[in-house]
Protein backbone atom coordinates (compact mmCIF):
# COMPACT_ATOMS: atom_id res chain seq x y z
CA UNK A 1 0.00 0.00 0.00
CA UNK A 2 0.90 3.72 -0.47
CA UNK A 3 1.20 6.18 1.96
CA UNK A 4 -1.57 7.97 -0.43
CA UNK A 5 -3.76 4.75 0.67
CA UNK A 6 -3.19 5.57 4.35
CA UNK A 7 -3.99 8.87 4.00
CA UNK A 8 -7.41 8.07 2.61
CA UNK A 9 -8.18 5.36 5.04
CA UNK A 10 -6.89 8.09 7.98
CA UNK A 11 -9.22 11.09 6.14
CA UNK A 12 -12.07 8.80 5.95
CA UNK A 13 -11.79 7.52 9.41
CA UNK A 14 -11.59 10.67 11.29
CA UNK A 15 -14.41 11.83 8.92
CA UNK A 16 -16.69 8.89 10.05
CA UNK A 17 -15.81 9.68 13.25
CA UNK A 18 -16.51 12.97 13.27
CA UNK A 19 -19.41 12.64 11.80
CA UNK A 20 -20.70 9.99 14.75
CA UNK A 21 -19.75 12.58 17.32
CA UNK A 22 -21.33 15.49 15.85
CA UNK A 23 -24.47 13.49 15.43
CA UNK A 24 -24.27 12.17 19.03
CA UNK A 25 -24.22 15.83 20.59
CA UNK A 26 -26.86 16.80 17.82
CA UNK A 27 -29.05 14.30 19.67
CA UNK A 28 -27.90 15.34 23.23
CA UNK A 29 -29.17 19.01 21.96
CA UNK A 30 -32.40 18.26 20.59
CA UNK A 31 -33.16 16.23 23.83
CA UNK A 32 -32.25 18.80 25.97
CA UNK A 33 -34.02 20.88 24.13
CA UNK A 34 -37.21 19.19 23.79
CA UNK A 35 -37.47 18.01 27.65
CA UNK A 36 -36.93 22.01 28.55
CA UNK A 37 -40.16 23.05 25.96
CA UNK A 38 -42.21 20.23 27.59
CA UNK A 39 -40.98 21.42 31.30
CA UNK A 40 -42.32 25.39 30.18
CA UNK A 41 -45.55 23.61 28.73
CA UNK A 42 -46.03 21.93 31.98
CA UNK A 43 -45.19 24.92 34.07
CA UNK A 44 -47.99 26.99 31.62
CA UNK A 45 -50.92 24.54 31.75
CA UNK A 46 -50.08 24.39 35.56
CA UNK A 47 -50.26 28.28 35.67
CA UNK A 48 -53.61 28.46 33.53
CA UNK A 49 -55.15 25.97 35.87
CA UNK A 50 -54.08 27.45 38.93
CA UNK A 51 -55.91 31.24 37.45
CA UNK A 52 -58.89 29.12 36.26
CA UNK A 53 -59.40 27.70 39.80
CA UNK A 54 -58.79 31.42 41.23
CA UNK A 55 -61.56 32.63 39.41
CA UNK A 56 -63.90 29.73 40.11
CA UNK A 57 -63.15 30.77 43.60
CA UNK A 58 -64.02 34.25 42.54
CA UNK A 59 -67.29 33.39 40.38
CA UNK A 60 -65.99 34.90 37.81
CA UNK A 61 -65.96 32.03 35.70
Amino acid sequence: MTDITFIIIGALATAFLLLTVLLILGLIYYRWRLSDSQHMLVRFIRENFRLHEKLNENGIY
